[in-house]
């Protein structure tokens, strides 16, 4: 018997595996690596690769960080397999169809999904695009044998997306699978084809489906890529490489875009109900609570920044002529001077947008300067209209 797996064979990746979980704050480091030890102690072939193949271990843990799906035996969502990679045996992290439906809500992708299996003697018609498919059947019957599988999600914009595949072309996905190949071959002791084909049939309609999904969080897309490479990695480059891409992040500038976010989000919601300001949230950041945005890295965050500042300014630009009117603006000299100025600031948020200073075109400069000519009234006039106008940007 292999000698036990303890909490020091993964302290090289130990400061790793927490920089990148901080990134959502789904797992921990302690809890993650005692779910993983007791993982090994329970399997023997597993403990004895990990043994041999230390790198593969502890890049299923580095990736069980980067994915934010815990190994809690108890959830069922994730587990430590053992996979043929390359030459040699290899541990990676497996998510189960579960797990899989799990990150696809809790990134904001899906308001649900469920996958099921269809059988012979089911009832299963598609219904139009955008309704959820008709599959009825009694579980008390026999339902014979597996002929497909389909994948239905609720999307938050109360429209469903579905996926079906019929058992040809999973049997086809069996088929070109390393871990089947080496099965098959004699190579393996184990697969999870041969095991759990259930339970790999219904993830592998979830994988298609998934690319469907809107998305704002990468980790389904990731966790799916970890799994989709098990058949694949090589373990002869440095382990840090076969985990989650991630970006270190710079925890002051989060701070700021935090703020900046909210700030955006307060001025474009004023005035909704609750249930409107999700649905607004959900559709600039990707995620229903404000919780979620705080967590993004740096990069994520300025992507929303860029978002709610478009949307700010699209605003902008959409008010209609007549609000110039209402604004007691009377003669085409104000009139082309307001427009010019909305113009401007659209200039001001692009750079705002672009980080990049936008030059001022010739026809702006000379709007610009007939502006600073009018006598005090007509300023006064404009300012009014200004102030009518860009309401919405709390200018």
């Amino acid at each position: 018997m292999s000698e036990l797996i303890t909490k020091k064979d993964f302290a090289p990746i130990e400061a790793r595996f927490m920089e990148m979980a901080r990134v959502h704050n789904q797992v921990n480091y302690e809890s993650e690596v005692q779910y993983a030890c007791m993982l090994l102690k329970n399997n023997d072939y597993l403990l004895s690769i990990a043994r041999q193949n230390p790198e593969s271990m502890q890049a299923a843990v580095l990736n069980v960080a980067g994915a934010g799906i815990s190994l809690n035996p108890v959830e069922k969502h994730a587990y430590l397999v053992p996979r043929r990679v390359g030459k040699k045996q290899a541990v990676c992290l497996d998510v189960s169809y579960m797990g899989l439906c799990h990150l696809a809500i809790k990134t904001g992708s899906v308001l649900w999904v469920h996958a099921e299996l269809v059988k012979q003697q089911d009832t299963f018609e598609v219904a139009q695009v955008g309704e959820r498919p008709i599959h009825n059947f009694s579980p008390f019957k026999e339902r014979g044998p597996v002929v497909g599988a389909y994948c239905v999600a609720k999307l938050y914009d109360g429209s469903y997306k579905v996926e079906v595949m019929d058992i040809e072309a999973i049997k086809t996905i069996m088929e070109a699978s390393e871990a089947y190949k080496a099965y098959k071959n004699g190579k393996a002791r184990q697969c999870p084809w041969v095991d759990y084909f259930d339970e790999m049939a219904k993830k592998t309609v979830i994988k298609r489906a998934s690319k469907t999904w809107p998305k704002m969080d990468n980790r389904l897309d990731a966790a799916i890529a970890v799994m989709n490479e098990h058949e694949g990695i090589n373990f002869n480059q440095q382990t840090e490489d076969k985990a989650f891409k991630y970006n270190p992040i710079d925890y002051e500038k989060r701070t700021a875009q935090v703020e900046q976010v909210k700030t955006l989000l307060g001025e474009l919601t004023q005035g909704l109900q609750l249930g409107e300001k999700i649905v607004f949230m959900n559709k600039m950041t990707g995620f229903n609570t404000f919780e979620d945005v705080k967590i993004q890295d740096n990069e994520q965050l300025d992507k929303i920044i860029k978002k709610l500042l478009t949307e700010k300014t699209s605003r902008a630009l959409e008010a209609p002529e007549e609000e110039i009117e209402e604004a007691q603006v009377v003669s085409e000299a104000e009139k082309e001077a307001v427009k010019e100025d909305r113009k401007n600031r659209m200039i001001e948020h692009n750079e705002q947008i672009n980080g990049e200073p936008v030059e001022e075109s010739e026809l702006q400069k000379i709007a610009r300067e007939a502006r600073q000519n009018l006598n005090e009234t007509e300023v006064s006039t404009i300012k009014k209209a200004n102030e009518y106008r860009f309401t919405l940007e709390g200018k």
